[in-house]
C-alpha cells in the first residue's frame, strides 16, 4: 500500500503553528501596497472618465464609490408593521383557499378507478 495522498497521521502543519509568512512580513506587504494606492485610485478615475467601454467605466465608478462611501448594505424594509401584517394575512388567506381547493378535488386516478394509483388489497399506497 502506498503512503502517497489521502489523510495521513502527522501530515500537514501542526495545529497552533504559525504561517510561514510572519506577521511582520504581512504588515510590510500591506504598507508597500498602500504606497501604490494613489496610483490605483488614479487608474480607476482614468478608466471611469476615459474608457470607451461602458462596462469598464461603470465597474471603475462602482469601485471608486465603494472605496469612498463603503459598499451599500441591504435595503431596509420601509414597510410599516401594519403593512407587513396585512401581507402575512393575505398570504395565509391565499394558502387556505388553495388548500380548500386541493381538498375538494380528488386526484384523477381516484375518480377513474375509485382507488389511488398503485393500490392493491393488503398493500398501503405509500409502501
Amino acid at each position: 500500500m502506498s503512503n502517497r495522498g489521502g489523510k495521513r497521521p502527522g501530515a500537514g502543519r501542526p495545529k497552533g503553528s504559525g504561517n510561514k509568512a510572519s506577521k511582520l512580513d504581512r504588515e510590510n506587504i500591506i504598507l508597500e501596497a498602500r504606497g501604490y494606492g494613489h496610483i490605483a485610485l488614479q487608474t480607476l478615475v482614468d478608466i471611469a472618465q476615459n474608457s470607451k467601454s461602458d462596462t469598464a467605466r461603470i465597474s471603475a465608478a462602482i469601485q471608486l464609490l465603494d472605496r469612498a462611501f463603503g459598499k451599500p448594505g441591504a435595503m431596509p424594509d420601509m414597510r410599516t408593521a401594519e403593512e407587513k401584517d396585512a401581507e402575512k394575512l393575505d398570504e395565509k388567506d391565499e394558502f387556505e383557499e388553495l388548500w380548500k381547493q386541493a381538498l375538494n378535488q380528488p386526484s384523477p386516478d381516484i375518480v377513474a378507478t375509485g382507488k389511488p394509483e398503485g393500490w392493491r388489497p393488503g398493500k398501503s399506497v405509500t409502501g
